[in-house]
């Protein structure tokens, strides 16, 4: 645009990613291209001018982001937000500081005075300036406001503000669109549906009528009449808006004044009131056939007869005429016209099951009733010929009001009966009385046998009649009870929906109103973080996050349903490292958008599985989530549109999870091969922007061709170090980059050590508690002192970070610094802002690590007692720490004390019955999992997969367990375990805790702390059957395995000191650190 910065006085703040399309896009959610067979036919403005549908749509975003900067605001005029946004202008609300009222103001939404092409230039020629779009907008004032007539938006001023950009104001019409309307009544809207009957409809088209018949009489046709164009008011007026494609078509109008178009901005070869023939203008759904052709000396008021058609066609069966998957194909279905009759089409609709999803049963039903004479006026206006369309306006309109007064329409010939029945309702009162005179005459015909035949039986039935008469009296006295009770029912009905339309009204005022109010600091929060991408110190743009993440959630307060909102502050807050905040607002996001589209939110979704996913890599807990992981995949894969990048890696995901679930752990691997190789077509095949989730995948499980050959693992290392670059490339802040560096330096070329990455990752991006915690992690068993500086700093920067807190405890237990933990404890009870339910969980969390049962159960039960959903979360994370701990006996003892509560959580349930398993009790624990399957859904949504698993697991072990081979990998741990604590012979379950190298390298260890504690028991009980040095060697080993279990977290003192053989080993060198407790 022209003029410096400093001219700028003001400045309007929009945010072009949030706008509501309010056409039949709404049916699903807006980003998903599938959208487009709603999209192409509905409210977007397509004036293709010869462009292509992705030139179109890039020129498209572009306008959009220099309306968002741009300055439409004067002495005179003072902005207040944005109504609507076409193909080439804006529509803004402003306030008229002369007048003191607020008007409408349209602008373009960019100075295409620039070099470059517009549709009025002839694009010729390097540095050749374009005023086409300047000149058809001045036609569009002058046009429209030469056009007076009360179904037509009045203009007040055309002008050019400081800057010399052209504008102009309108009449601000409050009401809704046409559009929406439609809208409403395919959603089952009620008070829609009770307002717009179709003989209201009918009315609001018969306006329309009017405006265009005193456009053509002025020689001037709209060509892009639609639903969107249409206004209707508050009160009942009805306004023809968007006048930017009419063209004139007969200079010499009927009128005297006529109307001359006046440009005086105009370099253009081409008179605006001209359009190059092959050049395509309109709407594709709704556009005739010499329209979509381009046969632009072919158009004339047949083309708008066409149009009110196609609106009338769309009122009938609620889809308009040439719906179609992309704009494209709809352009192609109107310049062949394939048209359907309204039933047909409607039912082709409600055939496709995302497209079906857009109506309502109230929808359905309306769409279904359409009058044939209607159907007929539609199908006429409608034909592929002109010369078999109306004539005129006028003679369209003449039909659609000989229907209203059941007189006959031109466009459909009455049967006999028909006709009769029309003319019944024209005269009412004819009727009435032809029908009396005929039923006259037929009485008259049987008078006198009737009264021969009556006088013969009336002394017969006399008795019978006062039977009769009895009879009635007590059948009028019941009809008038019921009718009384009816009555009362419809007057309770009717109030009933009385209410629950005023409410419905209010929560939706509310709604727009906390809409509005939360725009303020939505848009703040939009800008800040699309400035902080300008900015290359990491350290200055987290600022800028913060400060947006502070207006996100001001504008969440104000609205809570705002879905984007929540989106892109769980986006901010990943990026700061915030991980469960983050996820917490993207779920919402989602729930909020599949509430209200019926479909999730793909981004939402994607952005969860994959945040989730890096979580359990930098905690260490993929292995033993990986069923979890596959899961988060589902949703993503039944929100994405099919075919799209998203959709094809969920459902990777899926597939590999399903392959998890049937295959051994060696078979499972060659499944990850093949994963990796489809990852790796899908990143050949990608077009656009790259995604970063499909790099750091591949370097995270790309191991083709990779053995435990240090070579081959270098050559793997150096190939997925390519894929680190470049998901560094397009994301460089995510830590599981630097954790998969980390991964890699053993077999660097350079000597990198494994704590070079995140050392480089803190420098870099010190607001991020990540890569303290990572690196706090990585030399705990070392460095306690330096791990625990690295997580306060770490909670420092995110005080809820609730690994961080679990780690830093348990280094404290670990270290035997019991005092220290329990006033950390105790300070983060203190803490403003800590969620007092994370700190108790995080205290059930300890406790059940270092085997105060006693305290433990109290806390359950008292949180159980305070509220059903923390008790639950408590119970559950109890009952993870006690199974992992293999402190089955106490799992079943907390178990029924939580069963002996009013609550009975069925979370008890499954957890007693997962601990009966694994002390091998699997005939008490098979009932209980039969129980829970016939409710899987009485169990927490996180907990009924472990249901299936568990369930499973309780069938086949016994077979299992008296197998003499080695069981699968997935089964050969759970199987050890329950052999370790039922007291088999160690030489039977001891190798089975051996994992395979390979295996750990590509899912991690899945070996869980207190499975070194179990081997230090089965070492030692060979140690009784052994002297001399094969005694000392099963010592030794059991000492090392105990060291094992100290350093890879195992917290629990209380149960080694309490074991028989265990305890021998407390007074060990090599152990006397773990049983120091200060």
């Amino acid at each position: 645009m022209d003029g410096s910065d400093e001219n700028r006085n003001s400045t309007l703040e929009l945010n072009s990613g949030f706008l509501e399309l309010d056409s039949m896009a709404s049916m699903q959610r807006v980003g998903d291209s599938q959208v487009a067979a709603f999209a192409a036919g509905g409210s977007t403005l397509l004036d293709l001018d010869g462009l292509s549908e992705k030139t179109a749509r890039k020129a498209a975003a572009e306008a959009r982001s220099e309306l968002a900067t741009g300055h439409h605001e004067s002495e005179r005029y003072r902005v207040l937000h944005e109504i609507a946004r076409g193909g080439m202008g804006a529509v803004l609300e402003v306030h008229d500081s002369d007048l003191d009222r607020k008007v409408a103001m349209k602008v373009l939404l960019r100075d295409t005075r620039k070099s470059g092409s517009g549709s009025g230039s002839d694009g010729g020629g390097q540095g050749r300036v374009s005023t086409g779009p300047v000149e058809r907008f001045i036609a569009e004032a002058q046009l429209t406001g030469s056009l007076e007539h009360p179904n037509i938006v009045p203009v007040h001023e055309l002008g050019l503000d400081s800057q010399g950009r052209v504008y102009f104001t309108m009449k601000r019409v409050r009401g809704r669109s046409l559009r929406g309307v439609l809208d409403k009544l395919r959603q089952g809207h009620a008070p829609t549906l009770a307002e717009f009957t179709p003989a209201h409809l009918l009315n609001v088209l018969l306006k329309v009528c009017d405006a265009i018949e005193f456009a053509h009489s002025k020689g001037i046709v709209h060509r892009d009449l639609k639903p969107e164009n249409i206004m209707v008011g508050e009160f009942g007026e009805v306004l023809v808006m968007d006048w930017g494609l009419a063209k004139q078509v007969d200079s010499q109008a009927t009128d005297a004044e006529g109307y001359k178009l006046d440009v005086s901005l105009g370099a253009s070869d081409d008179d605006s009131t001209r359009t190059r023939e092959g050049t395509v203008s309109g709407t594709p759904a709704y556009m005739s056939p010499e329209q979509a052709r381009g046969e632009i000396s072919h158009v004339d008021q047949r083309t708008d007869v066409f149009c009110l058609g196609a609106m009338l066609y769309e009122t009938l069966c609620l889809v308009p005429p040439f719906l179609a998957p992309t704009m494209t194909a709809a352009l192609e279905a109107a310049r062949e016209h394939r048209l359907l009759p309204p039933r047909q089409k409607l039912e082709e609709v409600l055939a496709d099951k995302d497209l079906a999803r857009a109506f309502s049963e109230a929808g359905r039903e309306r769409a279904r009733r359409h009058a044939p004479e209607l159907v007929a006026i539609a199908i006429k206006a409608m034909a592929e010929k002109r010369e078999r369309r109306y004539p005129t306006v006028r003679d369209f309109k003449r039909d659609l009001e000989n229907y209203q007064g059941a007189l006959p329409v031109s466009a459909r010939r009455d049967h006999f009966v028909a006709r009769m029945l029309k003319w019944g309702k024209r005269n009412p009162t004819r009727a009435a009385v032809w029908t009396l005179v005929t039923v006259v005459l037929l009485l008259g015909l049987g008078v006198a046998a009737a009264v021969q035949a009556q006088f013969a039986m009336e002394q017969a039935t006399s008795q019978q009649r006062e039977l009769d008469l009895e009879r009635g009296k007590a059948a009028e006295a019941d009809r008038a009870l019921k009718a009384e009770q009816l009555a009362r029912e419809q007057a309770d009905r009717s109030a009933r929906l009385e209410k629950e339309k005023a409410e419905q009204e209010r929560r939706e005022a509310a709604k727009l109103a906390a809409r509005r109010a939360a725009l303020g600091p939505y848009s703040k929060a939009a800008d800040l973080r699309a400035r902080s991408a300008t900015i290359s110190n990491y350290a200055m743009r987290a600022t800028s996050w913060q400060q947006a993440a502070e207006h996100y959630a001001e504008a969440i307060r104000l609205d809570p349903a705002f879905a984007q909102a929540h989106l892109e502050l769980g986006a901010v807050l990943a990026d700061l490292g915030h991980d469960d905040e983050a996820l917490d607002h993207l779920a919402e996001a989602d729930r909020l958008t599949a509430a209200e589209t019926g479909r999730g939110h793909v981004e939402a979704l994607m952005s969860f599985a994959m945040y989730d996913l890096q979580r359990k890599v930098l905690s260490d807990t993929l292995a033993n989530s990986l069923e979890e992981v596959f899961r988060r995949f589902v949703p993503v894969r039944d929100a994405a549109e099919p075919g799209s990048m998203y959709a094809k890696i969920a459902q990777l995901f899926v597939d590999l999870g399903e392959s998890h679930q049937k295959l051994d752990a060696f078979a499972f691997l060659r499944e990850l091969d093949q994963f990796a190789d489809e990852l790796r077509k899908l990143e050949s095949q990608s077009e656009g922007t790259p995604l970063w989730e499909i790099y750091a995948l591949l370097a995270m499980f790309d191991y083709s061709g990779g053995t435990r050959a240090r070579a081959s693992l270098k050559t793997i290392a150096r190939r997925n170090r390519n894929y680190l670059e470049k998901a560094r490339e397009l994301k460089p802040n995510l830590p599981v980059l630097a954790w998969l560096d980390s991964r890699y330096a053993e077999a660097s070329d350079n000597k990198m050590t494994r704590i070079d990455p995140w050392n480089e990752f803190c420098q870099r991006f010190p607001y991020d508690p990540r890569g303290y915690f990572a690196r706090a992690k990585l030399v705990q068993g070392e460095k306690s002192e330096a791990a625990i500086a690295d997580l306060r700093q770490a909670i420092t920067l995110y005080p809820s970070y609730g690994e961080a807190h679990r780690l830093l405890l348990g280094i404290c237990v670990r270290e035997g610094n019991l005092t220290q933990a329990a006033e950390h404890v105790r300070s983060m009870r203190q803490a403003r802002g800590m969620d007092p339910l994370m700190v108790n969980l995080m205290e059930v969390e300890l406790t059940s690590s270092i085997g105060d049962y006693s305290r433990l159960e109290n806390l359950v039960e008292a949180m159980i007692k305070e509220g059903q959903g923390q008790g639950t979360k408590a119970l559950g994370t109890a009952g993870r720490i006690l199974l992992q701990s293999h402190e089955y006996d106490e799992m079943v003892r907390l178990s029924q004390r939580v069963l002996a509560l009013p609550a009975r959580p069925p979370l008890a349930q499954l957890l007693k019955a997962r601990a009966l398993t694994m002390k091998g009790d699997f005939v008490a624990a098979q009932p209980l999992f039969v129980e829970l399957e016939a409710a899987p859904a009485a169990l927490p949504e996180e907990w009924r997969g472990q249901l299936a698993s568990w369930a499973d697991h309780a069938r086949r072990y016994p077979e299992l367990m008296q197998l003499t081979g080695v069981p699968d990998a997935r089964d050969r741990l759970d199987i050890a375990r329950i052999l370790a604590v039922s007291g088999a012979n160690p030489q039977r379950w001891l190798h089975l805790f051996r994992i395979d190298a390979t295996l750990i390298a590509r899912i991690g260890r899945n070996l869980l702390p207190a499975d070194h504690m179990l081997q230090a028991q089965g070492q030692l009980r060979l140690m009784e059957g052994q002297s001399g040095i094969a005694a000392a060697a099963s010592r030794s080993r059991a000492v090392q395995c105990l060291m094992d279990a100290f350093e890879d977290g195992y917290m629990n003192r209380v149960r080694i000191k309490s074991d028989p053989l265990l305890s021998q080993l407390a007074g060990e060198p090599r152990l006397a650190k773990f049983f120091e407790t200060r």
